[in-house]
């Protein structure tokens, strides 16, 4: 019954905890549940009402329009901080292992030294270090803190090195750990102990690595490697031990995990891409599936019963889980190689990128997949990445652009496009060379826009409804990949210059990269 008296549509992500979803559909919505408190649980106790505020049924909207009903019920939504939960939720956002310890050693002191509204959240936030929610109340406090600051400085904390020029760096999903891939042959993660960033592990190939990640548990990481090879390894007692090595017949391009973790798929030059299952704690190949070319890479669903692949052999596919058997259900075609093959949050679409200068977005609808919207560039679309909600998708293409869609009552309308002047205004290289990235930030409402061709990274945010660029980061060399940490208030870029650059994020007007 609370169920259908709550109904309310899609969720709509709003950082700043407040309905601004215009339309018939959330003024009923409203009315409903003011109708519904008004004669049916205005008296009951406020245990009660905190509980039924707190199900998990219940999406953010609804919240929203609950703390709008009367001030019993908006104080108890605020002091019990409810809304924090639909908003994590609705990100699909996993809360940080160890949030409270990681809170005490890294990210009151960061808050406090943010501005003078981090300062005065980090007294909120210590008192509710034993709150069963915390984890969600920090990050919808930090998206909050973020989505209220236009500007934003940053500040170089940290500088790790290797021997040879860093291809890729990225966050565990607890933030304490980092991991960085070289071209000199080896992986190195790193761990954050009393503010300092110290080596813990070198794992070695005999090629360049060109990718690295943890698992979502942030207990095992994989590296791929030019030289064919695949590494898992797993964390026992405090150290990094090797599980097993995948050997593919040429480059390894790509390695992911699944989202719960059990499974592992590689992309490969060799046409194959491998699947591997976690099996009472070892690691064991459970298929092979191929293309006619090489694949470039592969994705699993969120659910992790389908899986995406992309490949030089113009298409892309998707593959079903059956009885440990994994079959092809679908067949995208571009006119060209096709390099991204990603999934939406929810799974309810897919985004394909090619060489033929166009984005894709596929839906599912009665088991097939339909194309929904073409996103056209002058240049090769190197990335397409969704927002944490999947409300938006934003595409980077050689021509020097980054266009943001954005899905409004089941159709992907353009929402802008985003020409950063400084890549006109630094280029070295050649215009075919600008392979180009934009992330979302946790919260989604922020992009860290890079290029291999030039030495900045600029991170855009969402301010009065319009994406702005809110800070500059001046590396002192080309960068080849950025990543933030699971929080947002780290950003970490590698560099050609054989570093791997850690910044933190903070209020201010200017940026000067120091």
């Amino acid at each position: 019954m609370i169920e259908g008296q709550y109904s309310a549509g899609p969720s709509t992500s709003n950082p700043s905890g407040t309905n601004s979803t215009a339309g018939s559909g959330a003024e009923e919505s409203s009315e409903s549940v003011k109708t519904f408190a008004n004669k049916c649980i205005t008296h009951l106790p406020n245990e009660l009402i905190v509980k039924i505020l707190s199900s998990p049924s219940l999406n953010l909207r609804d919240v929203s329009a609950c703390r709008r009903v009367n001030r019993r019920w908006q104080g108890l939504v605020d002091d019990h901080h409810l809304l924090a939960r639909p908003y994590s939720r609705h990100l699909h956002h996993q809360p940080m292992p160890q949030a409270a310890q990681h809170y005490q050693t890294f990210t009151r002191g960061w808050l406090a030294d943010f501005s003078d509204k981090g300062w005065e959240l980090t007294a909120q936030l210590d008192r509710l270090l034993r709150h069963p929610h915390f984890p969600e109340i920090v990050f919808f406090s930090i998206a909050k803190l973020f989505a209220s600051t236009r500007h934003l400085t940053c500040q170089n904390v940290e500088t790790v090195h290797h021997s040879t020029q860093v291809r890729m760096a990225s966050f565990s999903p607890d933030g304490s750990r980092l991991v960085t891939a070289s071209d000199g042959g080896n992986a190195r993660i790193w761990e954050l102990i009393d503010g300092k960033w110290l080596k813990k592990t070198t794992i070695g190939h005999r090629g360049s690595v060109n990718n690295a990640r943890f698992s979502p548990d942030g207990r095992h990481l994989v590296t791929t490697s030019y030289a064919g090879t695949v590494k898992i390894h797993g964390l026992v007692a405090g150290q990094w031990q090797k599980k097993v090595t995948i050997r593919h017949g040429e480059i390894v391009w790509d390695a992911r995990f699944s989202p719960d973790g059990s499974h592992l798929v590689t992309a490969s030059e060799d046409y194959n891409t491998e699947i591997w299952e976690l099996d009472a704690g070892q690691w064991r190949r459970e298929g092979v599936i191929s293309h006619h070319d090489a694949v470039n890479f592969a994705s699993f669903s969120p659910d992790g019963r389908h899986l995406a692949t992309a490949a030089e052999d113009h298409t892309a596919r998707i593959w079903r889980r059956n009885n440990r058997q994994w079959w092809p259900i679908a067949t995208i075609e571009h006119c060209h190689n096709v390099g991204i093959a990603r999934f939406s949050p929810d799974g309810s679409h897919l985004v394909t990128a090619s060489a033929d200068h166009t984005a894709r977005i596929w839906r599912r609808d009665n088991r097939r997949w339909q194309e929904k919207a073409l996103i056209e560039h002058s240049g090769q679309v190197f990335n397409a990445n969704f927002s944490p909600d999947g409300n938006r998708l934003a595409t980077s293409s050689a021509d020097r652009t980054i266009k943001i869609w954005k899905f409004v009552d089941g159709r992907w309308l353009e929402e802008t496009t985003i020409r950063p002047r400084r890549w006109w205004e630094e280029s070295t290289r050649p215009y075919s060379f600008w392979e180009t990235n934009a992330i979302f930030s946790p919260d989604g409402c922020h992009l860290a826009i890079s290029s291999v061709n030039i030495s900045t990274v600029g991170i855009w945010g969402l301010v009065s409804g319009r994406w702005q660029e809110k800070v500059i980061l001046r590396n002192s060399d080309w960068v080849n990949d950025a990543s933030f940490s699971p929080d947002g208030s780290r950003l970490v870029t590698a560099c050609a210059n054989n570093t791997a650059q850690v910044w933190l994020l903070k209020c201010g007007e200017d940026c000067d990269g120091t």
